[in-house]
């Protein structure tokens, strides 16, 4: 360097005012976007934590993902959408700034929650961090019951085993289902949670036989488990009805439910698990006004990241018996006074001031952004469902027998308009062996699903064709596999965001064009799913 020449001028290396600005907003943007990323995988179990390839074990990370991403899976598990995560942003931004504070935020979720559902029969909302431990609140209600009407115990019937969340069956016997506990702590997976009943029996009943094909007599089914409790002791009883188990099925029967309400009195309690959120209005006012406990979430059909929960208790005795207490203390693993609202006095002075959820509340924030802009769409979005559903159909129906669909004989949901969309809108996806005689087990089908969410171009084997590895280096998120008996499933589903987009002009076939894709590449990864070698 020649240091005899003349210095430039100095003002050329000079930052101006407008320039620093603009990068210290540039700096502050970056730092506010990997904050919201990080909340959102925290304050909950082990299904947030992220591997080294930053995404969880649905492999999702914790920020919206490429517009080349085909997105399918609402059903299973969602990264933050756009919209989702720039209010997140908003919301962190102000708690920072301290233009809000937090208690106020979770206050405004739980209103906002209320209103969007649409639900007229009057309740409260309890915020959870999933649909899992939500299961929590109605056991809660249900053993300060038995205790009241001097019951032996509590019975807690578990309706579509298998295809609800597996952390349910767990939960409803009051256990931890996770090492993992919401409020930081470590805990110990399958421990009763303190001062929940140890002598809750939890009965899990299975919509279907080995060979996978639905049980016809279900309503039976719960009827006999109830049956054979009642000749052994007066026990309190729990029974689940599901509103979209994880192949979309609905059971046991309304029907049922009314029977049982005759014959059990202030000894049953019904809870609705509609974590999957694909109902209408109607069906949960149907529900709380008999005095159903109703679980919902925001991070399945409305795609929020996982996990958001919610219990809506409608203001009757079962109100009564959290908002008169006692509760059980173990609650506080899962919630802080911030998630309850101060109306239910006993459950919300029982738990603790904090940790504050941030996690929750952001991914509460994520996914009210998302039900609130579903719902000003009215009833457009609801025939984008169906014609997309029906479309989709159509396609795997070209594509057997290679793939499947299943429980095609029972359509008797399409047109139910308690249903979002009046449609079944989870499609299940069955796939024939290389040899042609059998369908892919659930083992296969969870290497199978990962390697949907990856360009698997190149660990196909060398005999694979060009136009073979271009179809596998789609990326797309599905519904993760289902056991079904001896095969599994994977599962297509619509989302609220994806259903808003296809209700403008043009959309519907360009998505089914994107659906051809990803149930090509199914066929691909089938196809080879005995040779890839990583």
């Amino acid at each position: 360097m020649d240091v005899t020449s003349p210095s430039p001028d100095p003002s050329g290396n000079l930052i101006t005012e407008s320039g620093l600005a603009a990068a210290l907003d540039t700096l502050e943007d970056a730092a506010l976007d990997e904050c919201v990323s990080r909340h959102l995988t925290e304050g909950g179990d082990d299904r947030l934590h992220l591997n080294d390839a930053g995404v969880n074990k649905y492999y999702c990370p914790p920020r919206p993902l490429p517009k080349e991403v085909v997105i399918r899976g609402s059903c299973t598990c969602s990264s933050p959408t756009p919209d989702g995560f720039e209010a997140a942003r908003v919301a962190l931004r102000s708690l920072w700034n301290g233009r809000t504070d937090f208690g106020t935020c979770t206050a405004d979720i739980r209103s906002r929650l209320s209103k969007v559902l649409q639900i007229s029969v009057p309740h409260e909302v309890i915020l959870h961090p999933s649909g899992s431990d939500a299961e929590l609140i109605p056991l809660a209600i249900a053993a300060a019951k038995a205790r009241e009407l001097a019951c032996t115990g509590v019975v807690n019937i578990v309706a579509a085993a298998g295809e609800v969340g597996s952390g349910t069956a767990p939960a409803a016997g009051g256990r931890h289902f996770s090492e993992f506990a919401p409020s930081g702590q470590i805990v110990k997976n399958g421990d009763l949670i303190a001062d929940f009943p140890a002598a809750t029996t939890v009965v899990e009943l299975k919509p279907r036989s080995d060979d996978g094909q639905l049980i016809d007599n279900y309503d039976e089914l719960v009827m006999n488990v109830v049956r054979e409790h009642e000749q052994v002791g007066r026990s309190c009883f729990v029974v689940h009805a599901v509103d979209g188990s994880k192949t979309g099925l609905r059971l046991p029967s309304q029907e049922l439910l009314e029977r049982l309400q005759l014959d059990l009195g202030e000894r049953l309690l019904v809870v609705l698990d509609a974590c999957q959120c694909r109902s209408e209005s109607t069906e949960l006012d149907w529900f709380l006004q008999r005095g159903a406990v109703i679980l919902v979430t925001s991070s399945k059909f409305f795609s929020a990241p996982g996990f958001c929960g919610a219990v809506l208790v409608p203001k009757d005795s079962s109100l009564g018996v959290l908002r008169d207490g006692p509760t059980p203390l173990g609650l506080s693993d899962y919630l802080t006074r911030h998630e309850v609202p101060q109306s239910i006095t006993a459950l919300h002075n029982s738990l603790p001031h904090g940790p504050k959820n941030i996690g929750l509340l952001l991914r509460w924030i994520c996914g009210i952004t998302e039900m609130e802009m579903f719902t000003a769409m009215g009833d457009s979005v609801k025939v984008a469902m169906r014609e997309w559903v029906y479309g989709v159909r159509n396609l795997v129906c070209k594509r057997r027998p290679a793939l499947e669909l299943i429980d095609v004989e029972c359509a008797e949901c399409d047109g139910d308009m308690t249903r979002a969309g009046g449609v079944n809108s989870v499609v299940s996806i069955k796939f024939l062996t290389k040899c042609g005689l059998a369908h892919l087990d659930a083992g296969t089908l969870r290497r199978t699903h990962r390697h949907l969410t990856i360009d698997a171009s190149k660990i196909l084997p060398s005999h694979a064709t060009e136009e073979e590895r271009k179809i596998a280096s789609l990326r797309c998120m599905v519904g993760q596999p289902v056991k079904l008996g001896g095969f599994g499933v994977l599962r297509l589903a619509i989302g609220a965001p994806m259903a808003r987009d296809l209700a403008r002009p043009g959309r519907l076939q360009e998505a089914l064009k994107e659906d051809a894709n990803v149930l090509d590449k199914m066929i691909v990864m089938g196809k080879y799913c005995e040779e890839i070698r990583e």
